[in-house]
């Protein structure tokens, strides 16, 4: 009896002291997962958290941001950052004049179409996860996908571009390898 009463004295004391985890550098949320159905995510400050109620058995977990993605396409993230998958395409270079366009997915499309003003229209097959076009003139240019697609983007100019081609939807991002 006596052991039983000093248990619920402890319960009783300790209900009153808050759970507080101190965490690495970095680490940005802590979720606390508990038997009992509570979930509370607490944001990381001054590298701690503190929870009002005392844990039974409960799970912590971690989050922190990892890097950034600007795009769409698949990116590969981990423990050094994000980076944009790219499937092993043709060698392009950029250069006045050139317009370098890597299919991140070309769907169903086979040529690629390019009109610009001044009247340039030029058509090029997608080889490699790859179309490049030489000598465009300087400005906006309209991009279409042609063969099982009639999507489009538009403006695109000299420079290479990581695209995707969606159903309908061409999309074109500026890219540096």
């Amino acid at each position: 009896m006596f052991w039983i009463c000093i248990s619920l004295l402890l319960q009783v004391a300790w209900a009153d002291v808050p759970l507080t985890i101190r965490v690495d550098e970095g680490l940005e949320t802590v979720t606390l997962i508990c038997p009992d159905g509570r979930n509370e995510v607490k944001p990381v400050e001054n590298g701690k958290v503190t929870f009002d109620q005392p844990p039974e058995r409960c799970e912590v977990k971690v989050t922190r941001s990892i890097g950034t993605v600007d795009r769409a396409g698949t990116w590969a993230c981990g423990a050094n950052g994000c980076a944009l998958e790219v499937p092993p395409h043709a060698p392009v270079s950029d250069g006045p004049g050139k317009i370098n366009l890597i299919f991140l997915d070309s769907g169903k499309a086979t040529t690629i179409e390019l009109a610009c003003p001044g009247g340039y229209r030029n058509r090029e097959s997608i080889k490699d996860f790859t179309t490049v076009f030489d000598e465009v003139p300087k400005g906006e240019c309209t991009v279409y996908a042609k063969g099982g697609s009639t999507a489009k983007f538009h403006p695109i100019g000299w420079g290479t571009h990581a695209c995707t081609v969606a159903g309908p939807t061409l999309l074109c991002q500026p890219y540096k390898p």
